[in-house]
């Protein structure tokens, strides 16, 4: 092979090398985690373990305030198809925003919800928000989406608003009571 060959070989092979890195999702600063919790639907379907990191622990209002960087991970216990997160989801969001509230963030929500897919047993998804950045879905460790830092305060009120999927899970995953 020409030396200019083998050049552009090596090049190519460092630019495939930083673009795969650039897609797997960086954990922000120094996150701990605060709580965890096992949602069971009915009583006894396992549906993922859930748990909160952020850097210190903090009431939810300060978490939903968009100032501290947080975020949720799921660990899946079963399959879970796409059309049953965008359902679960939007019907949280009715539970715990008004309709003012959700068409502001309809362009997000819209997206983000494009950005699901179906998830199977064993996957790892996180929900990660970043002050300087947003919120950003994270599938088995690939960074799907970034969505700006307004959707933050409304979405993450499916997991810690004032009418959860779960009141034990919201108590559960924050640590104490607030």
């Amino acid at each position: 092979m020409p030396r200019s060959g083998i050049v552009y070989v090596i090049a190519l092979t460092i630019c495939m090398l930083s673009f795969q890195a650039s897609i797997y999702a960086e954990k922000p600063l120094d996150l701990k985690e605060l709580g965890s919790y096992r949602y069971t639907y009915n009583f006894f379907l396992k549906i993922y373990d859930i748990t909160l990191y952020s850097i210190e622990p903090y009431s939810r209002e300060k978490l939903l305030s968009g100032d501290v960087p947080f975020e949720l991970q799921f660990k899946y216990l079963r399959d879970i198809q796409r059309n049953d997160f965008i359902k679960v989801s939007n019907r949280m969001l009715e539970k715990n925003l008004s309709k003012q509230d959700i068409s502001a963030i309809s362009d997000q929500i819209k997206s983000l919800h494009s950005a699901y897919q179906i998830v199977r047993k064993g996957d790892t998804s996180i929900l990660r928000y970043t002050p300087s950045k947003g919120t950003t879905l994270i599938i088995n460790g690939i960074e799907i989406i970034q969505l700006p830092s307004k959707l933050t305060c409304k979405y993450f009120r499916i997991w810690l608003g004032d009418d959860p999927i779960s009141l034990q899970m919201r108590e559960a995953i924050i640590g104490f009571n607030h």
